[in-house]
């Protein structure tokens, strides 16, 4: 979809055409039966700034009506015995949780 943006951006005649009945790809969602299906990136890189932040303004992607949440945590996992993994989205966040992760597995003394 982006490269048929960016040729009608650039002069082009161009023609998109999608499998579904709305536009959208991987950024739409829908509900049915009371179930939400929702294919969305849950991660978007660029939303607060740099080059691909300039490339979600120009497609459209982000605008004035598009809320951008920042989630604390990126992902999480369960084992079958219910021990969790997490991965935060701070960097130093994550560092500290798998430094004293690693604490908790092999202690020191």
């Amino acid at each position: 979809m982006s490269a048929g943006i960016y040729a009608r951006l650039n002069g082009f005649d161009t023609e998109i055409i999608e499998m579904h009945s709305i536009t959208g790809g991987q950024c739409t969602a829908w509900k049915k039966k009371g179930y939400r299906f929702d294919y969305c990136l849950h991660w978007l890189v660029g939303t607060r700034n740099g080059p691909f932040h300039e490339i979600w303004k120009e497609t459209n992607v982000l605008n004035d009506q598009v809320q951008i949440i920042d989630h604390e945590i990126h992902t999480k996992v369960f084992t079958e015995n219910g021990q969790e993994f997490i991965i935060y989205t701070s960097l130093d966040k994550w560092e500290k949780y798998l430094c004293n992760l690693c604490t908790r597995r092999y202690p020191t003394h």
